[in-house]
């Protein structure tokens, strides 16, 4: 009812053109999606220190925006629930807590829930901007104003945003004690503040207050006032008062609640075909939103196609645009009701002559579609504002609804182009906008450097941050989203330069610290351990008064650092540093989560403590998951545990623990603890694996089995089935191995590793069904040929398809070599002999050995897996040709031996890094001395 009356109020000056348009400047707040840039979430990972309460920027900015901007443009709902999403993401203890809340309650007060307001802001600390807020709703609320309360603010302390609502509330206390005069002045001051095109709705809301004082503070008219408004209408229904006081009368009904005794007032009324569609604005206005009647009488008003007065039809637009939000809680309803205003406000925009009114209709049926999400429609409304009225006052909403579609589309450069043109288009932009614009703009920026990760991009949106003009409230984001720019483009020291370039102060200090936190985590993670230390110390040395959670985010820090170092003792003891902190400490986002925080700290301590003293360790562990059980890191604890006993070859205790991890976390409500049930129960079948022969080979295909039916969505099921594979052929199940393998082929991706991988399982599944066929025997002799030449084919293959994965190929090479020399001599197959089977497999070896090492870097390129198979085929051939009886048969031996040895002493592969069949390759190329090679070149 509140919306109601104020705009019934602005109907009586509806002959002032420019007040009734600024009733249409309804603003598309820009509603960008949160996270960019900043990355702060809650509490530090197992492996990975993220900050513990810092406020993400600029998601935290761009929420603000909207909801300003929203607030602005007469959009209340969303903005209220933005700014309550805000007051629940924020720490109490941050001053932009208050202010969220302080806009809520501004919310309410529009809404006419002056209760609510006041339930938001008496606990909130006194200020200026609660008091006034405060004491306008308890006006409303109707309890007497405390004037000495209100005189009592100094103006000085007034922030430029406040000072309509300082003179709403002068105003009101003016009315309460009969002051209409004074009043009124101050009422005007409130509306001045508010200039022509920009923040209209919030103009439009000066004169909703005032309105409402107007009429005894909403409480309902007495009978005595109604009876002496229908003799109004009784004494000047033949002149031209008439039709005013019907509409106070009707107005006075609806204010009573009697909408329809309201309505059938005006229906009752012989008006003017003006007057007529005025009755039908009101009437539109009276009546619930979510009548078809409300709808049928504004559609009646933009229907006339030769009217003097377009600020009617203005104002039937707005009305229309704000009906399907009264829907709310019927999805489907909102869309077809918005589809059918669409639809009208299309055919009225065919006809209508009035820029004005063109405009206005395109932009609302812009944001009809734009709040449906249908980015297509709202996309071609915007346009068609921006095409047949460029110089509307409403192409600034219409780029604002571009770019924030773009946005939605994931086109952020796209999105930057747009707020581009609108900084154009609104040259007289108040300072803190346009700073948070060109703030938005750089964000754009930002995203759409994270989409290509090309280091000049990242330049770009870090010059964008650069320009963007610094106020008090921004220079820290500012700094941040810079260094982060430069560290993301790979440029630790730019972004040192950056911070060593930064002045410290009140606004910017904590944005300071979440750069150079940043910027240890990026030495750290790139082996800059060193580097990383001597900034980490540095900083907490120049920084003593810094914030408890700040500082035991660097102190975590300083503890993977060491350990990144190899120094678990000085992790250890900065670990025991750390609990006395956190114990001690009373800030608010460390108490909220003290339990899980001091959790990961010992599991840390432990870790570190686990190389020099595993027994200690390991009572730490039972320790962490008796003091902290519902704590991430007490699951956690387990895998560490467990994964630690198996390094240590103790297969049967590391079993245990992870048992007891799947029974203690299975189907637990949390999903994070959940999933180390999972983790535990796939290790859990690893070490049954490690247990062979002591347990059956079976036990471990079964809990691989229970793992695939239980975590079917589990990251490690494919290579969960890959070992259940693997087992069946190792203990000869050639066909279950055969059907898994067939089964990860189907699901996998063609040309994929694992693809690749399970096609390699198969082949080898016929290789293995091959050697273990009786040569006796006619018939498995003939299967010993056909599981060979399949098992050949298959290796050929992927040994020609696989180049992108050299240590897959190395293996397909070399088992497809040994399958060539498995063959049998054949006189009806071409006259095959063992001679010709030998001379077939070893140019294979030769061309494996080429293809793999083309240039002596190419063996370093192969991991250990793939080097491990090139040995492998290398020694084969050096084998065959030692079993040769030709002519420097031996010297090809003793330089393929050469060549391995080589391999062995490092030169071309990974440091320290010890080869297959090192001291066999040294003692025979040390056999007798070398004369030329016949082996070809490597090229």
């Amino acid at each position: 009812m509140f919306f109601l009356f104020s705009c019934l109020a602005l109907l009586a000056s509806v002959a002032r053109r420019h007040v009734v348009l600024m009733l249409l400047s309804l603003a598309s707040a820009l509603l960008l999606p949160t996270g960019v840039g900043a990355q702060s979430t809650p509490l530090p990972s197992l492996e990975k220190n993220v900050p513990l309460r810092a406020i993400d920027e600029p998601a935290v900015r761009n929420k603000f925006a909207a909801a300003d901007e929203a607030f602005a443009a007469g959009l209340t709902e969303p903005a209220a629930g933005i700014y309550e999403s805000l007051s629940r993401e924020l720490p109490q203890s941050s001053p932009l807590y208050e202010r969220a809340l302080t806009n809520l309650a501004s919310c309410l007060l529009e809404r006419n829930d002056p209760v609510g307001a006041i339930k938001i802001l008496e606990p909130l600390p006194i200020s200026p901007a609660r008091q006034i807020r405060l004491a306008i709703a308890r006006a409303i609320r109707g309890i007497p104003m405390n004037g000495d309360e209100l005189k009592a603010i100094p103006p000085a302390a007034i922030s430029p945003s406040d000072l309509p609502w300082y003179n709403i509330a002068h105003g009101l206390l003016a009315l309460s004690v009969g002051k209409a005069d004074e009043a009124e002045s101050h009422f005007v001051q409130a509306r001045e503040y508010y200039v022509r095109g920009s923040q209209a709705y919030q103009r439009m809301h000066v004169r909703m207050l005032q309105y409402l004082a107007k009429i005894q503070l909403g409480s309902p008219l007495s009978a005595h006032d109604m009876e002496l408004i229908r003799n109004d209408v009784t004494l000047n229904e033949n002149n031209a008062h008439g039709f005013a006081f019907t509409k106070q009368l009707a107005i006075a009904h609806a204010r009573n609640g009697r909408i329809a005794d309201a309505v059938a007032v005006l229906r009752q009324q012989n008006t003017s075909p003006g007057e007529r569609d005025e009755t039908n604005l009101l009437i539109g206005f009276i009546l619930p939103p979510d009548k078809r009647e409300a709808r049928e009488a504004l559609y009646a008003v933009i229907d006339r196609k030769t009217f003097p007065a377009p600020e009617l039809k203005l104002l039937a637009i707005t009305r229309l645009a704000s009906i399907p939000s009264a829907f709310k809680g019927m999805p489907q309803t909102v869309v077809e009701v918005s589809n059918e205003i669409f639809r009208k406000l299309s055919d009225t925009s065919e006809t209508t002559t009035n820029d004005d009114v063109l405009a206005a209709l395109n932009i609302t049926c812009a944001k009809l579609k734009f709040a449906i999400n249908d980015n297509s429609a709202a996309e071609q409304a915007a346009n068609d504002v921006l095409l047949r009225t460029p110089n509307s006052e409403w192409c600034a909403d219409a780029l604002r609804i571009l770019a924030t579609c773009a946005w939605r589309k994931g086109a952020y450069r796209r999105a930057a182009n747009f707020l581009a043109q609108l900084q154009k288009e609104l040259p007289k932009i108040a300072e803190p906008r346009k700073a948070g614009m060109a703030l938005v703009i750089a964000d754009c920026l930002f995203l759409a450097a994270r989409e290509t990760s090309l280091s000049e991009d990242y330049a770009s949106a870090g010059a964008a941050y650069a320009s963007a003009p610094a106020t008090p409230l921004t220079e820290g984001n500012i700094l941040f989203m810079r260094v982060q720019c430069e560290l993301l483009a790979n440029k630790a020291e730019s972004a040192s330069a950056i911070l060593a370039a930064a002045r410290p102060s009140p606004t910017n200090t904590p944005d300071i610290h979440r750069s150079e936190w940043a910027l240890v985590e990026w030495l750290r993670t790139h082996q800059r351990a060193p580097e990383a230390a001597v900034r980490l110390d540095a900083h907490l040395i120049a920084h003593p008064e810094m914030d408890v959670e700040f500082r035991v985010r660097f102190l975590w820090q300083r503890t993977l650092i060491a350990f990144a170092s190899d120094k678990n003792e000085s992790a250890a003891r900065t670990t025991e540093e750390l609990v006395n902190i956190v114990e001690k400490a009373t800030s608010p986002g460390i108490i909220a989560q003290r339990n899980a925080i001091l959790g990961k700290i010992t599991l840390l301590r432990a870790r570190a403590i686990l190389p020099s003293n595993p027994a200690a360790a390991h009572t730490i562990f039972e320790e962490l998951r008796e003091k902290y059980p519902s704590a991430e890191a007490a699951a956690a604890s387990y895998l560490v545990e467990g994964r630690a006993r198996a390094a240590a070859r103790n297969h049967r205790e590391a079993l245990r623990i992870f048992l007891a991890a799947y029974e203690r976390y299975k189907g637990a409500a949390i999903p994070e603890l959940a999933n180390y049930a999972a983790w535990a129960l796939y290790e859990a079948a690893g070490q049954q694996m490690a247990l062979v022969p002591e347990e059956t080979p079976i036990s471990a295909i079964a809990t691989f089995e229970k793992f695939v039916q239980e975590y079917p969505r589990h990251l490690n099921v494919d290579l969960a089935r890959f070992r259940q594979a693997d087992i069946y052929r190792l203990i000869n199940h050639f066909d279950d191995a055969h059907l898994i393998y067939e089964e990860l082929i189907r699901k996998l991706p063609e040309n994929s590793p694992g693809r690749w991988r399970a096609e390699i399982g198969v082949a080898d599944c016929h290789n293995a069904k091959a050697m273990t066929a009786s040569s006796t025997s006619t018939a498995r002799a003939n299967d010993f040929a056909s599981d060979l030449n399949k098992a050949i084919e298959a290796y050929a293959r992927l040994f020609s398809l696989s180049e992108k994965i050299p240590d897959l190929r190395a293996e397909a090479g070399y088992k497809w070599c040994s399958a060539l020399a498995a063959r049998r001599p054949n006189p009806q197959d071409g006259g095959r002999t063992r001679e010709t089977i030998t001379r077939e497999a070893d140019e294979a070896r030769m061309q494996v050995h080429s293809q793999l090492i083309r240039d002596e870097d190419s063996f370093a390129r192969l991991g250990p897996t793939g080097r491990y198979w090139v040995c492998r085929t290398l020694r084969e051939l050096a084998t065959s040709y030692l079993e040769r009886k030709e002519p420097q048969s031996f010297e090809k031996a003793r330089n393929v031996y050469r060549l391995l040895d080589e391999y062995n002493r490092n030169t071309h592969g990974t440091p320290n890094q010890v080869l297959p069949f090192r001291d066999d390759t040294a003692h025979r190329v040390r056999a007798r001395p070398i004369n030329a090679s016949s082996l070809p070149e490597r090229s």
